[in-house]
């Protein structure tokens, strides 16, 4: 039989395994997401031409 502090340590210790593991999925997701924005961004900034920046490439005709 499990005594009350061993009942409150093991669901304790869950609730925070589970808490930690959904943070790391969930910022891991936002980073995903905000790397594909800024790839689309730059793409439709850009046209195609250039650096991430929006900065023409060196030695391009002008």
């Amino acid at each position: 039989m499990m005594t009350p502090e061993l009942f409150i340590l093991f669901f304790g210790l869950l609730g925070a395994y589970v808490t930690a593991t959904v943070w790391q999925r969930t910022a891991e997701e936002r980073r995903i997401r905000r790397l594909a924005r800024a790839e689309q961004e730059a793409r439709v900034r850009g046209g195609g031409r250039g650096d991430a920046h929006g900065q023409p490439l060196r030695g391009a005709a002008e």
